[in-house]
């Protein structure tokens, strides 16, 4: 196994050689360093593995990075609990996974390899954020956040669940007020939701991304408050029913709440129900004046509404059922009865001249496009210079989980020196989101030792060409890669066409494994718990009871967690990876089944075992059925190159591949074809099964070094040299570079004219026994003169049943029915028999 690992650490420089080709820009998704890869990692990394390969063997200069997501609240929970700091917890993990993807012979540019709690790193995300404030895309205001009393920290919408708990910890979210740093990703709503269009992405993806970044047209009114100063703003997408505002919700975090005339008691119950995270409605004593009626509006307070990015909503539940339904459980509400929408289409009408006729509704109406609030974290209260970037990270910090910053205890980093005044100032202690880390980190792999620049212009290699990672990133890593992605394009940092840093997204499915439930408790049990005397049919231990069995997702505590390292260490990586892209389509979900991944083992022994014996099997100098084992495997292998460059259906790659190699099997070719057709399966499986398919190649090539020379009379030396040269992924001699099929030497072509000469003066046929393809055979023109159509048919019979395909499937047969095609398909007639029972001796 070491000697395979050696020989195959040269197969990049053989892949290195075409410097000239045009580039493809593969990337996975990096992972965050927990310790651990899971099968979803092994799913996404076999994924994208396998598409930079076969874009090598296409003659491409292919970028396939990886790195790591190295900055993230585990790292600082990890701390706490094992007493070590972040950084050394982090390091130690990235040494371990390091080790683990290497196990799996994923082919990635280890010297591209970055961290993003490396400094080199982090410092161009300080500059990222600096260049954002500058450009007014960066802000900062108070705001009532998701806090995790477990981990101590914000979260964003999308990391609470519907029942209020945070995604990672499983805590009941609370709410807090808490000054805050935003990205201002509205001022790309409108670009990021048209140029959606434009992407090869799935279209599930680019719904929800166009749901969350939201779009409709309608009118901003302001109202005044009622005795008081202050305005409140409200979209309305049906402008023509604001005579009929009956009333108007605010969200519990709305600014107007934090103003002095608004009564202590209400202040005291918003704080205490949002803090319990409770689901509430209720009224108020405050009211807004309605413009163009004079008449009081009441304002009422939700918790549980989704509001838009003005924290409000215009009630008219006389016409619309949502705002019926919300009004209908307070008392002055109850009488209202819901009315008939009726507006007139017509430009200018009696029922609505009133509202066209108001000389100064420019003064209450401002008409503009709604787009979602969308905010995260962000840290660096002053601009630093960037002469002194990076702003180094203390190292010794003292992790105690109080829900503050630990940046704030490091003192000596906190006081500094105003950059522009001179006078005793304090860093802020805010941190950005991990999310920034990952916004941006496609352009830092094409130049990640650049110290002077994000990437150098002559190494961008972007847009990444096909992106690969889970679904659950659908909308805010995307939706911030791309708004990044736009920044950095408009501020002539790399050129991006609109912006747009991946041209196509393969959003893989998760990985699923059977799961087990007590059926009194609904309680997980662990497969100790369990008896597997019938495989199929598990009993409970203590019950005796078959227990509940489902398909879930990969979890500790659901008990169906499976170890990659311990899958690939028993089975091997290429029968894992075999599996893992055989078993489901790669967008779909994965069900996990060791049963699957026998099969696979199985199928590489079979194609193990016949290049093994090729130097020892009999052949014909040639066959009757090499031309269709050559058709076969020129449309095998055009297939195979549609399905690994545009459709990604690797499922179908292998089973083609699997119809290819049984077809071998089946039937007997003259060697020349055979053995072409056996190295070819070699190739075809190599961006898979690297490993294997690398080692059968060399093999096969050392069987037949070994058949011409006698193996005693040469140095060894000589042999390992030429054990070294030989390589499946050499460009020289690969399927799916641009060219045609296969450069046919002068000895190839006399054995092609051979074997035409063979067959001059025959005409050939397909023979088709009980609806299975038997093979070829060949006949005398001279035979088949002045026949009918029976005629001819009986003769075909009486010369199958006299050669070898006769010999196998028609002995002692009948043939009921016979049919002759009239079409000729690549120079073959077909002819289709059915047989009946056994004849009698």
């Amino acid at each position: 196994m070491k000697r395979l690992k050696r020989a195959f650490s040269t197969c990049r420089k053989i892949l290195a050689i075409n410097n000239n080709s045009s580039n493809f820009y593969v990337l996975p998704m990096f992972p965050y360093p927990s310790g651990n890869l899971h099968l979803g990692h092994l799913r996404v990394y076999t994924i994208s593995d396998v598409i930079a390969r076969f874009n090598k063997l296409c003659g491409k200069k292919v970028l396939h990075p990886i790195g790591w997501d190295s900055f993230g609240l585990p790292a600082e929970n990890a701390s706490i609990e094992n007493k070590v700091q972040p950084s050394v917890w982090t390091a130690l993990n990235i040494k371990k996974m390091k080790t683990q993807l290497k196990d799996m012979d994923l082919d990635f540019d280890w010297d591209k390899e970055i961290a993003t709690s490396d400094p080199s790193y982090y410092m161009w995300s300080q500059k990222l954020f600096l260049d954002l404030h500058s450009a007014g895309l960066v802000y900062r205001k108070k705001s009532q956040v998701n806090w995790d009393p477990v981990d101590q920290t914000v979260l964003a919408n999308e990391q609470v669940d519907s029942n209020g708990r945070a995604d990672r910890s499983g805590a009941l979210v609370e709410k807090k007020e808490l000054e805050q740093w935003f990205f201002k990703i509205t001022a790309y709503a409108d670009e990021l939701l048209d140029d959606l269009n434009e992407l090869d992405w799935p279209n599930k993806i680019k719904v929800l991304q166009r749901n969350w970044i939201g779009r409709s047209e309608g009118i901003e009114f302001e109202f005044q408050v009622l005795d008081q100063q202050e305005k409140i703003k409200v979209f309305v997408n049906k402008p023509e029913l604001i005579f009929n505002l009956k009333y108007v919700i605010l969200s519990y975090d709305h600014w107007i709440f934090e103003k002095s005339f608004v009564p202590l008691g209400l202040k005291r119950k918003i704080k205490n129900v949002a803090t319990r995270n409770s689901v509430f409605n209720t009224k108020t004593d405050l009211h807004i004046v309605n413009p163009f009626t004079r008449k009081p509006i009441p304002i009422y307070i939700s918790f549980n509404s989704e509001f838009n990015y003005l924290n409000s909503h215009a009630g008219f539940p006389e016409f619309i059922d949502a705002d019926y339904q919300f009004i209908k459980q307070f008392k002055e509400f109850n009488k209202l009865k819901q009315l008939k929408l009726l507006i007139s289409n017509l430009e200018l009408t009696e029922k609505n001249h009133s509202f066209a006729n108001f000389d100064d509704v420019k003064n209450y109406v401002e008409i503009e496009t709604e787009k979602n609030k969308i905010g995260i974290k962000k840290n660096q209260v002053v601009p630093v210079p960037e002469q002194d970037l990076p702003v180094i990270l203390p190292t010794n910090l003292i992790l105690n989980g109080r829900g503050q910053s630990p940046l704030i205890d490091a003192q000596d980093w906190v006081k500094v020196t105003c950059p522009k005044c001179d006078k005793p100032s304090r860093r802020e202690t805010d941190t950005m989101d991990t999310f920034v880390d990952s916004s941006w980190y496609y352009l830092r792999y094409c130049d990640p030792n650049n110290n002077l620049q994000y990437c150098d212009e002559k190494l961008n290699l972007l847009p990444v060409n096909i992106y690969v990672g889970g679904i659950e990133h659908s909308i805010l890593h995307l939706l911030y890669a791309r708004f990044v992605g736009k920044f950095l394009s408009k501020q002539g940092i790399c050129k991006l066409e609109k912006g747009e840093p991946f041209k196509k997204v393969l959003a893989q499915g998760m990985v699923k494994a059977e799961t087990f439930k007590c059926p009194d408790t609904g309680r997980y049990l662990k497969k100790e718990e369990l008896f597997f005397f019938d495989p199929d049919n598990p009993i409970v231990m203590a019950t005796k009871k078959p227990p509940k069995k489902s398909w879930e997702k990969m979890s500790k505590s659901k008990y169906n967690g499976v170890e990659p390292s311990e899958v690939i260490q028993k089975y091997g990586s290429d029968a894992t990876r075999l599996f893992i892209l055989f078993k489901a389509p790669p967008q779909e979900e994965l069900s996990w089944e060791t049963q699957g991944i026998v099969g696979m083992t199985r199928f590489l022994n079979r194609v193990s075992k016949a290049v093994s014996a090729f130097s020892s099997k009999e052949f014909l100098i040639d066959s009757e059925n090499d031309i269709m084992l050559k058709d076969a495997l020129e449309e095998t292998v055009e297939k195979v190159k549609v399905q690994l460059s545009s459709t990604y259906t690797f499922n179908v790659v292998i089973s083609d591949i699997i119809k290819l190699f049984n077809l071998t099997q089946k039937l007997n070719f003259g060697k020349a074809a055979y053995g072409e057709a056996l190295i070819s399966i070699l190739k075809l499986l190599s961006p898979i099964t690297p490993q294997f398919s690398n080692a059968q190649y060399k093999l096969f090539f050392l069987k037949k070094f070994q058949l011409q020379f006698n193996k005693k009379e040469i140095p060894i030396s000589e042999n390992e040299a030429s054990y070294k040269k030989i390589s499946v992924f050499d460009l020289e001699t690969s399927l799916f570079s641009d060219r045609k099929f296969r450069e046919i030497s002068s000895k190839e072509k006399e054995r092609v004219k051979s074997v035409q000469d063979y067959y001059k003066g025959y005409k050939i046929f397909k023979a088709i026994i009980n609806g299975t393809v038997r093979g070829q055979f060949k006949v005398e023109v001279a035979k088949l003169e002045n026949l009918n159509d029976e005629e001819l048919k009986l003769k075909l019979i009486e010369i199958l049943k006299g050669c070898e395909i006769g010999e196998n499937y028609l002995k002692g047969k009948q043939v009921q029915k016979s049919f002759l095609s009239k079409k000729v398909v690549k120079g073959l007639r077909t002819f289709s028999m059915v047989t009946g029972y056994d004849l009698e001796d």
